[in-house]
């Protein structure tokens, strides 16, 4: 199969996610007004943008940021495209990730910064030909920057950053694991679960000495994916001395898990691993408490709607990843995130992927305003790339200490983060318990619940 440009598309993703679009048929459309920017050609339904930042809170952000004296970038218009999953099963998390990167935007003009031009577009909840279809027109429209989501939408996307020379931050999935070093193409967060699972089976180790079968159920994203995860997760399980007893892929949007659980049942784990995110897991868990199966389940994603769907069942469910949390923002520029979201939407954020489009929207402040400095053209792909390959390193909300801020820095030649927290949590209703923490590959492992 080919794409809009003759290039290579896997077919099999591409028809299972034409399966996921028909199961969103009827959903609303999930999107709101771009903060200065257009929405043009796009057909989303409209919400209330963020309120306006303060200019006192704008000059509390450029002090945590470091900045001082006038900025390079002032007055350059930024065009941002924003490929998002706006409609469909996943809406939700295109919801929250606009919410983050709006925030930004108004963030940044708070503290007398440039203006976030954002157009943003639908995806449909992962579709692979919408990814492309949007990147095709944001880059005949001259974007050279584009915030991505679902890994570049699982690779559709990158002979299309290619084509038009647009630099890609990916805040959402990361590059995934099997689209390392692609030009143009960078992860903005830990790879997951492959940077996860180190820290989740050294977890269920200390916590479960006698676990020593593992089962794994994930969404089927075709035979790359998949046998990357497995290989990865086999290779952690048996480091941390438990075997690996089978696998059950289901197709993503799913609500009906008697067969998996079924299937799962026959394989008798001691620890099952559900790689899945959005409401699924909330679906899975809701089901699989009433299944009499025993084995302690360890997830990769915090979701509310995930929470909503299986109530009390969730309590207990433990998700290890790159989590935030809201309510206990690690470092001043969390902290400030927190309470200007709170400002801008009258409530508090609800899951990580607000705050990881909100750092991503401040690494595009600062690239920019690396790129004016050395006299390059803010709108340029290439010219924002070489500002990255030259720096890598930016503000993050996550990390640091209380009087800290925290830095995400990305290896030039895998285009991911070389370091990134990560956290083994208990969730408790709308409650986050941190049972552990970690750093990539399970190093600095510290046991926090004692």
């Amino acid at each position: 199969m080919r794409d809009a440009f003759g290039e290579a598309v896997d077919v099999r993703r591409a028809r299972r996610r034409r399966l996921v679009a028909s199961v969103g048929v009827g959903l609303s459309v999930l999107a709101v007004s771009a903060c200065g920017g257009s929405n043009s050609g796009s057909s989303e339904a409209k919400q209330s943008t963020a309120k306006d930042i303060s200019a006192s809170s704008g000059a509390e952000l450029t002090k945590l940021l470091g900045y001082s004296g006038a900025d390079p970038a002032k007055g350059k218009p930024i065009k941002v495209g924003a490929i998002l999953a706006l409609s469909g099963p996943e809406s939700e998390h295109g919801k929250l990730m606009r919410n983050g990167l709006e925030l930004a935007a108004k963030d940044i003009k708070a503290a007398g910064g440039p203006t976030l031009d954002i157009n943003y577009q639908d995806q449909k909840g992962g579709d692979p030909q919408a990814a492309v279809n949007a990147g095709r027109k944001l880059g005949e429209e001259g974007y050279g920057f584009i915030a991505s989501s679902y890994e570049f939408n699982f690779g559709a996307l990158n002979p299309v950053f290619k084509r038009y020379k647009m630099m890609a931050l990916d805040a959402g999935g990361g590059t995934g694991g099997l689209f390392n070093g692609n030009d143009f193409a960078w992860g903005f967060r830990a790879i997951t679960p492959d940077d996860a699972f180190p820290g989740m089976f050294k977890y269920a180790a200390q916590a479960y000495p006698n676990a020593k079968r593992v089962a794994f159920t994930s969404w089927d994203l075709g035979g790359a994916f998949n046998n990357n995860l497995k290989s990865k997760l086999v290779a952690s399980a048996k480091a941390n001395g438990m075997e690996f007893v089978g696998s059950v892929l289901q197709k993503i949007g799913e609500t009906d898990y008697s067969n998996t659980i079924s299937k799962l049942r026959a394989m008798k784990p001691d620890v099952i691993c559900a790689c899945f995110s959005g409401a699924d897991p909330g679906y899975f868990m809701k089901q699989y408490v009433n299944s009499g199966v025993k084995a302690p389940v360890l997830g990769i994603e915090y979701m509310p709607d995930a929470v909503k769907v299986a109530g009390p069942a969730y309590d207990g469910f433990k998700i290890v990843a790159d989590i935030m949390d809201p309510k206990n923002p690690p470092n001043p520029l969390s902290k400030l995130f927190v309470d200007h979201y709170q400002q801008a939407y009258g409530k508090a954020p609800v899951s990580f992927y607000e705050a990881n489009f909100y750092e991503m929207g401040l690494a595009v402040w600062e690239l920019a305003r690396r790129t004016a400095q050395s006299g390059g053209d803010v709108n340029s792909g290439v010219d924002l790339q070489k500002a990255m390959i030259a720096n890598p390193t930016f503000k993050s909300v996550y990390g640091g200490d209380a009087s800290t801020v925290g830095e995400i820095s990305l290896d030039p030649k895998t285009h991911t983060p070389t370091s990134r927290p990560m956290s083994v949590i208990e969730v408790n209703g709308d409650n986050l318990k941190t049972l552990a923490t970690f750093d990539i590959g399970g190093r600095d492992y510290t046991d926090v619940a004692k």
